[in-house]
């Protein structure tokens, strides 16, 4: 687990600001800092496809790597290119999206669904609610995008549809 930096709004607004979509905070402060910036991953279907890593896997209580691959599978074609680019984008969008297929009752809405099973990932990896939320709003679909949280929302909705399909209708 990576350690938690508190910053003030203004040092947080700055590091948004120098920031390109994709980037993570890390990114951005290590040329700041005279650090070599890390390889980001590739984003060619080999790096898509790659499997779900396995401390991700036992956090979400995933059972069978078939179930992995089909997540990830998914996400790709209804998520932006870039959604994995960021390990921690990636692993907050994982979670957020297996936390609403399989832990929310189908009943409630979409938007409730999403925001309780962001709350539940935000607890766990003990970050803040909005944390979570810029990862599946402003980082995938970038900054001064309107409707950030109704495309995240209507792209949800596809993935389950897809999911409960592959899943025969069932959980």
């Amino acid at each position: 687990m990576m350690p938690t930096i508190r910053v003030d709004d203004d040092v947080f607004e700055e590091l948004r600001n120098r920031g390109k979509t994709g980037d993570s905070f890390s990114n951005v402060l290590r040329p700041l800092l005279g650090l070599a910036l890390k390889k980001r991953r590739t984003t060619g279907r080999a790096a898509q496809m790659e499997k779900i890593p396995e401390h991700l896997r036992e956090k979400l209580g995933l059972m069978s790597s078939d179930t992995a691959e089909r997540l990830e599978e998914l996400l790709s074609k209804h998520l932006p290119e870039h959604w994995n680019n960021a390990p921690m984008r990636r692993d907050h969008i994982l979670s957020v999206v297996y936390e609403f297929l399989t832990k929310e009752p189908t009943s409630a809405s979409i938007t409730d669904r999403h925001l309780w099973a962001t709350k539940r990932v935000a607890d766990r990896d003990h970050v803040e609610v909005t944390t979570v939320l810029d990862k599946c709003g402003r980082q995938l679909y970038g900054v001064g995008e309107s409707g950030q949280m109704e495309q995240f929302r209507a792209a949800l909705a596809r993935i389950e549809i897809e999911w409960r399909g592959w899943q025969g209708g069932t959980s």
